[in-house]
């Protein structure tokens, strides 16, 4: 069952044209030649090695490994870092609120407000590790077409039901999301704005509900037209694998690399 591609031309006016993260999986690089089927595992397991990392110094070489990473996919940064915005949103409560919060040592103080040294490099290892993580995201799903990543999934034994889930999910966000664009440019083209008023309200809630039932139906159209084509429940797709040595390496590469910095951790 091949997959259309997002969009595009409708999410360029939407909020959530940020979500295409295989945006660049027709590029050419290093990591776009690699095998998904190990890619994919190894960057996972390099993922969880980085949120069990304690060490600020080892968090710190986590990062880097990532951001080599992205560097080598050949990414372009401004994509990557508007992604990130949202991330660095997200951490800014906790970089706030802990170094004031978590006891030890004061290295500052005004009044009732004192900064501890363990709440700063607390939050330092927590800023790390989490930029860290996000950063492999994009060189896992955003080098190969993300249906392709899915397939890959199954090729790993993953469950079916689950791999398909995220797949129509991610693909119908976009779907969801240029409805919204298209109900919304209506209202403004009938006058309609947003105030804080009842008649507001009203419109909105209106929005909503035609907004879920328009998602139903579609979701109907949608699952009628797979069964006419012959679907029973098995995720097909023009996708080949086909595994060299050189992704081996690479995916050796990886797993020594995680395995030197839990080692570090561990004697740190």
């Amino acid at each position: 069952m091949p997959v259309p591609p997002a969009p595009r031309t409708i999410l360029r006016r939407c909020s959530m044209y940020y979500l295409e993260i295989d945006r660049f999986a027709d590029m050419r690089s290093p990591v776009h030649a690699w095998d998904p089927r190990i890619k994919i595992p190894a960057l996972l397991i390099m993922a969880f090695t980085i949120a069990l990392l304690k060490d600020i110094r080892l968090a710190a070489m986590g990062l880097a490994f990532s951001i080599g990473l992205v560097a080598i996919s050949r990414i372009p940064i401004s994509f990557v870092l508007r992604r990130l915005r949202w991330v660095f949103i997200f951490l800014a409560p906790f970089v706030l609120i802990m170094p004031l919060t978590v006891p030890g040592k004061d290295i500052w103080q005004f009044s009732f407000l004192s900064v501890s040294y363990e709440g700063l490099s607390l939050v330092t290892v927590i800023f790390l590790k989490a930029v860290a993580i996000v950063l492999l995201v994009f060189p896992m799903f955003g080098t190969a077409p993300f249906h392709t990543s899915m397939k890959a999934l199954q090729h790993l034994r993953f469950p079916t039901r689950f791999v398909q889930i995220i797949l129509f999910t991610y693909r119908h966000i976009f779907i969801f999301f240029g409805e919204i664009c298209r109900m919304n440019n209506a209202a403004k083209a009938r006058g309609f704005e947003a105030k804080t008023r009842w008649h507001s309200f009203r419109t909105l809630g209106n929005f909503i509900g035609v907004l879920l039932v328009r998602s139903f139906e579609r979701t109907e159209r949608l699952y009628n037209a797979m069964i006419s084509r012959g679907y029973r429940g098995e995720l097909i797709t023009l996708s080949t694998f086909r595994m060299t040595p050189r992704d081996s390496v690479k995916g050796a590469m990886v797993m020594a690399i995680s395995v030197l910095l839990l080692v570090g951790d561990r004697f740190l």
